[in-house]
């Protein structure tokens, strides 16, 4: 009998996995379909398709060389067949696949040691549903960025951890002009491990250096070798386009998703959102904010999906998407 409590103990918290992972096989069943619509097709997607089957090579946006890595298995696919019907289905897919991939990855991460973590990641990809730009060089930077948060906050020793977060040292500074804010949160995240000390603190310090190079370098190259495409988005106009959402349930969605990532932040530090009321009722508080969440998103779903069967509500990219991830 003694060896059943656990057991007990444990079935909560068994079920609470076993239902993400069917909702990332949903999730994924949503990207295959989303991708066989075309729907990575939209706008510059579009261009960058009509580009690598044209030519047959990788197209290098506005010199961000990493962002060719996603169209690789379309331009094998050029070798082997020319019907544009089947590379269409190729090139969704791959940059389809990019969200989900890193979702997954995410998961596997704090599957067995800390699952509530998969819920910041999913905030992130719930606001993202906003941009329709499936080839965003800057998106991809946060889907590569978020597995190794979780890498470091879960597993800070593991080798996987080190040698990925000397990865994305090389790539974000290859992906968008905006990478340096990213490559400098990176940094303070690997300081902030240092400080806290064990035997992976000078790895870390490592990776604050390199994070913080990294940054450097993508910020004087921001600023003194921008295309003109990105010197237009400098311009208060081009900016303010770039940046806001263009309608009130955009904006109260990235304004949700930020309660909502706030408010699990404090809860699982151990604090709620009125330290004054004592743990208790801060608890309390901090779940009845979640949970009047967990009503909202999908109310704001459905609203944002009939402004878009509308043809309303569409715009390429909002970049307050950044910050809120």
């Amino acid at each position: 009998m003694a060896d059943r409590a656990p057991r007990v103990a444990d079935a909560p918290e068994a079920a609470g996995r076993r239902a993400v992972d069917l909702s990332l096989v949903a999730v994924a069943l949503a990207a295959v379909l989303a991708a066989l619509t075309g729907l990575p097709l939209f706008e510059d997607g579009a261009f960058y398709f009509y580009k690598v089957v044209a030519t047959g090579a990788p197209e290098v946006p506005t010199l961000r060389y990493a962002a060719v890595l996603p169209q690789l298995p379309v331009v094998a696919a050029t070798w082997l067949t020319a019907d544009v019907t089947s590379l269409r289905h190729v090139f969704s897919l791959s940059y389809g696949a990019l969200p989900i991939l890193s979702l997954v990855a995410c998961w596997l991460v704090v599957r067995r040691s800390a699952p509530a973590l998969i819920l910041f990641p999913a905030l992130f990809q719930t606001v993202n549903q906003i941009n329709f730009s499936a080839v965003s060089e800057l998106l991809w930077s946060l889907h590569l960025a978020w597995p190794f948060v979780l890498l470091a906050v879960v597993r800070p020793g593991a080798g996987l951890t080190w040698v990925y977060g000397l990865v994305l040292g090389v790539l974000l500074p290859l992906l968008h002009p905006m990478g340096f804010a990213l490559l400098f949160a990176l940094a303070g995240l690997a300081w902030l491990v240092a400080a806290l000390g064990g035997p992976s603190r000078g790895r870390f310090r490592v990776l604050v250096g390199w994070f913080a190079a990294a940054g450097a370098l993508r910020l004087a190259w921001t600023l003194l070798a921008a295309t003109g495409y990105e010197r237009g988005h400098f311009e208060a106009g081009g900016a303010a386009h770039y940046l806001l959402p263009t309608n009130e349930a955009q904006a109260l969605l990235i304004l949700t998703v930020l309660v909502l990532g706030a408010t699990l932040a404090a809860l699982i530090a151990g604090s709620g959102p009125a330290t004054s009321l004592g743990p208790g009722r801060a608890r309390q508080a901090a779940m009845r904010i979640l949970g009047w969440g967990a009503w909202l998103l999908p109310v704001l779903a459905v609203w944002l999906g009939s402004e878009w069967l509308a043809g309303s509500g569409i715009k390429l990219k909002i970049g307050s998407v950044f910050p809120a991830a």
